[in-house]
Order: C-alpha cells, then sequence, then structure tokens
C-alpha cells in the first residue's frame, strides 16, 4: 500500500522534470535484469555451500578430483562461495562451489589401496634365466609387507562386493627389445 501512495505522489513531479512514466519502467525492467544476470553465480555458490555442507560430499583435508575440470589436491578450506584446493604441485587454486557441485568428483582420500605398475628394463646375458628371474620378482612381491596378497584381495573384493577390478600382484614379461 505505501509502494502504491508513493508511486502516486511521484508521478507528477516526474511530469516536472519531463520524464515519461514508461522510460523509469523500462529503466526500472533493465536494472532488476542487470542485477539478476550478476547475482546469478552469487546465488548458485551460496546454494552449492549449502548442499557441499548437508551432502557432507567433501571435507577439509580431503585428496579430492574433478573429472570434467582437471582439478586436482588437497581441500584446505570451503567458503562461502568457493573453495580453496592445494594442487600436487603445491598451487594453491580456489574453485567456485558451485563447480565442484556439479562435477563428477573422486574423493581419492577414501581409497583401501593404491594400485601402481612398474616396468623394469632388465638386461640379460641369458634369456634362459628369465624364469627365474621373474620367479624372485614374483616371490619379492608376494612377501614385501605392503603388498596385498591373493587373499587379501578376495578379502577386499568380497567386502566391496565384487565392485572393484583388482588382481593379486604378478610379475611377468613383457617382450625384448634391442640393447
Amino acid at each position: 500500500l505505501a509502494a502504491i501512495i508513493y508511486t502516486a505522489m511521484l508521478m507528477p513531479w516526474l511530469k516536472v522534470l519531463g520524464l515519461r512514466v514508461q522510460t523509469i519502467f523500462a529503466l526500472g525492467g533493465v536494472g532488476g535484469l542487470a542485477v539478476g544476470l550478476a547475482s546469478q553465480n552469487l546465488v548458485a555458490n551460496g546454494i552449492a555451500t549449502i548442499l557441499i555442507h548437508l551432502q557432507r560430499r567433501f571435507t577439509e583435508g580431503q585428496e579430492v578430483e574433478s573429472r570434467g575440470k582437471n582439478i586436482r589436491g588437497v581441500v584446505e578450506k570451503i567458503g562461502l562461495l568457493s573453495t580453496v584446493v592445494n594442487q600436487l604441485d603445491g598451487m594453491p587454486i580456489r574453485v567456485p562451489n558451485s563447480v565442484l557441485l556439479a562435477d563428477a568428483l573422486v574423493i581419492r582420500s577414501t581409497k583401501h589401496f593404491r594400485g601402481f605398475e612398474e616396468k623394469l628394463h632388465v638386461i640379460l646375458d641369458d634369456m634362459n634365466n628369465m624364469s627365474d628371474m621373474l620367479q624372485k620378482a614374483g616371490d619379492a612381491l608376494a612377501d614385501h609387507p605392503e603388498v596385498l596378497s591373493t587373499q587379501e584381495v578376495q578379502a577386499l573384493k568380497a567386502q566391496l562386493k565384487g565392485s572393484l577390478k583388482l588382481y593379486p600382484p604378478i610379475a611377468c614379461y613383457g617382450g625384448v627389445s634391442e640393447r
């Protein structure tokens, strides 16, 4: 009601100043559109922050990887509009929370194991020694305390209900090359 009264009181003054009401409404509409577009990212990031905290999607100190944006590092701080991620090269990056909410995010801190593949280039004088060398390498893998044994691999697969492609350690021959 007060807005209607103020508008009615303002109309005669607009005529005195030589301004048309349609011009004022048009400027107000354009201004409202500009404010709406400018605040779109602000609102999206604010809502994303709330959802990140409610879903506990990731927390400070976790290693994360954003598949679509090629962001990987440790979460330092989750802010109101953005999150600071310390990349693996040590450089911090500020990522809008809406990007982290919308993208496929891998939490690398919750891994049960870390897989790797190592290739060793060996020069043998006699290829007949290959079998013995592979056997010794396989035994070294099997006896190492930080390498999963066949039984541990099977237990982990059972715990994760088979939703994991995981194999016991293996030492194998990959081919020959010229010296």
